[in-house]
């Protein structure tokens, strides 16, 4: 991990975040953002525009910044022909109306500067009137014109779609104790994947 680019603001708390896990594995996180709800796009411009353009893969998420932040950090990479990934960590309604990140608009344009989009389940269900996450994955790609788009289904495993094949990959059976950074290990997973030019499945198998 490079902490060259780790800025350090007066007078903002440091985020953070407590983690309530019930008895089956599964938690509710109540945040407090920090630093993360006050980055803008022009703190991006001058700070890690240099890093996103040196980057092999950038990714971001829907869930702590302002969606005007999210757009810059794609654009910028994009731009620069960098492969980028959002990860779509919460659905519309609560980014939009309840987290106040920024406007549907917004996130629609977050959504198109995806090469790689990886929504959760509940926020793929908002975000098109597919039934099933198999047709889900498909609107969406078709829609925002990603390259991939891969979604998170719980203990049903998961749902890929590079536009020629669609596929779901079963979730492995374990213990679970605390589902927190489940989406993680799966995003990062799908970018190792991504990154070393792996086939669908096989990407799809590694998250």
């Amino acid at each position: 991990i490079d902490r060259g680019h780790v800025r350090v603001l007066d007078g903002t708390a440091t985020g953070f975040s407590v983690i309530d896990v019930d008895p089956e594995g599964e938690r509710a996180i109540y945040m407090s953002r920090g630093p993360s709800a006050t980055t803008t796009p022009e703190h991006i411009r001058a700070d890690f525009a240099a890093a996103i353009r040196g980057a092999a893969v950038v990714t971001t998420e829907i869930s702590q910044l302002a969606l005007d932040t999210v757009c810059e950090v794609l654009d910028i990479a994009r731009q620069a022909g960098v492969q980028t990934v959002l990860d779509v960590d919460v659905p519309p309604d609560f980014c939009v109306d309840i987290a106040k990140l920024g406007s549907r608009a917004q996130l629609d344009d977050a959504l198109a500067l995806a090469d790689i989009i990886k929504p959760a389940k509940s926020a793929a269900s908002q975000l098109t009137d597919a039934g099933t996450p198999e047709g889900q994955a498909e609107a969406l790609m078709k829609r925002y014109g990603a390259r991939l788009v891969a979604i998170t289904d719980g203990g049903d495993g998961s749902v890929a779609t590079d536009g020629q094949t669609t596929l779901r990959a079963p979730a492995h059976t374990i213990n679970v104790v605390d589902t927190t950074g489940a989406g993680d290990a799966f995003l990062g997973g799908l970018i190792a994947g991504v990154y070393h030019d792996c086939p669908l499945e096989v990407t799809a198998n590694i998250a």
